[in-house]
């Protein structure tokens, strides 16, 4: 039997075409959908917050490795200037242990660096202590002659020259040579003032004593070539001659050990000064840009947090409005369906076959019981008209034997 569909008008909206099973894994779908949305947001936020903790890690331990080999050089420059003014070889041993250490603390920081212009200026930093360490090898190898003249000859000569005019006073003490005791006692005391001044400007590297030094010297060779004309007796000449050869030897060797000196303090002074100002400017000036560029990780890494806070709370509550509000579709989609279903088919078992049926025309399990229920409804209406024929067809055939009856009577 043709069921008329015209009772209700077909729905049209896509979820009343959709099973309710389909509804359903659509809505947990959803669901599904926001909080993996969450997810992402959350891990995209720790990924920029581990990567800043990573990159500031980073930079504290280039900015370590910087302040360590500043602090070393800085300890190596201390020993390197003592080791100028003293001589000590424990100075220099621990110039060369520092430099061994700062070696192994370059190659590391520069794997570690991770910007080329700071690669560069490390390189720069580096070039700079291999311009100290050879001038100090250059100081140390002018301290080794410096040491060697003065033990091997300047002290020696310098002794010599003072007993050889001792000799000669005695023998001109003994021999009655008044004039030669006095030119020798004149030429000792300056000999020994000579040694006492040279030793000051040496010793102490005061340079006011540069002046009176050489003064000393020219006192001392005007006694000495006094004496030439004074001595009368052989050992007096061999004496006189022995004091002026060591006297010129000593001068010169006096010369080449001040030389030294100056050369010393002039590398200390001068091009390893430069280099050690370098060495710290470098090493501060990448100290600095460490400082600046942990200052903008930490502040990144404090702006990822508040963004993946944010997102993470926008995500959340658009998850929670979406979620109540496809709840509120869904149930209102699968529950007035029902409801007017549940509606329909208590008017139509009460007998009321008036009512038009719901949800006909949709293609879901609601759509479905429509069409059943309107069957139910035609075969209902059906039953009653037959019914209803039946009996009218009963109270015809009565009334048509009742007449039979009457008119059988009246014959």
């Amino acid at each position: 039997m043709e069921i008329a569909k015209k009772t209700a008008p077909p729905s049209t909206g896509f979820l009343n075409n959709l099973a309710i099973k389909t509804r359903l894994l659509l809505g947990f779908s959803a669901v599904l959908l926001v909080m993996l949305t969450l997810s992402g947001f959350a891990y995209n936020g720790f990924v920029n917050v581990s990567r800043d903790i990573d990159e500031y890690a980073g930079e504290v331990e280039e900015a370590s490795l910087i302040a360590k080999i500043e602090r070393q050089f800085l300890k190596l420059r201390t020993h390197a200037r003592e080791y100028a003014a003293s001589g000590r070889e424990t100075d220099a041993k621990a110039v060369h242990a520092i430099a061994d250490d700062l070696a192994v603390i370059l190659a590391e920081a520069k794997t570690k660096l991770s910007q080329p212009k700071h690669v560069e200026e490390l390189a720069h930093l580096a070039e700079a202590l291999d311009a100290y360490l050879a001038n100090f090898k250059r100081s140390e190898e002018l301290m080794l002659e410096f040491k060697q003249l003065i033990h091997s000859k300047l002290e020696k000569n310098g002794e010599q020259i003072v007993a050889d005019l001792d000799a000669l006073i005695r023998q001109a003490e003994d021999a009655g040579h008044a004039t030669v005791g006095q030119l020798a006692a004149e030429a000792r005391k300056h000999a020994l003032q000579a040694r006492l001044f040279s030793n000051i400007l040496i010793g102490r590297k005061d340079e006011t004593f540069g002046q009176k030094t050489k003064a000393e010297f020219a006192r001392l060779h005007a006694a000495v070539d006094a004496l030439a004309d004074a001595v009368q007796s052989d050992a007096e000449r061999r004496l006189h001659a022995e004091t002026k050869r060591l006297l010129d030897d000593y001068e010169t060797v006096f010369g080449k050990v001040y030389a030294d000196e100056r050369a010393i303090r002039g590398l200390i002074d001068g091009e390893m000064a430069e280099a050690a100002a370098t060495i710290v400017k470098d090493a501060e000036h990448l100290l600095e840009e460490f400082k600046s560029m942990e200052a903008e990780t930490r502040q990144k890494a404090v702006d990822h947090i508040v963004l993946a806070e944010l997102e993470m709370l926008i995500a959340a509550a658009v998850g929670f409005g979406g979620g109540l509000l496809l709840a509120w579709l869904l149930g209102s989609a699968i529950s007035k369906p029902v409801v007017s279903m549940t509606g329909a088919m208590q008017q139509i078992a009460d007998g009321n076959l008036n009512i038009e049926v719901p949800a006909l025309g949709q293609r879901d399990e609601i759509g479905r019981m429509a069409n059943a229920l309107a069957i139910f409804k035609a075969n209902t209406e059906e039953r009653y008209r037959l019914e209803a024929e039946q009996k009218e067809a009963e109270a015809r055939a009565a009334a048509e034997r009742r007449q039979m009856m009457l008119d059988l009577a009246d014959k």
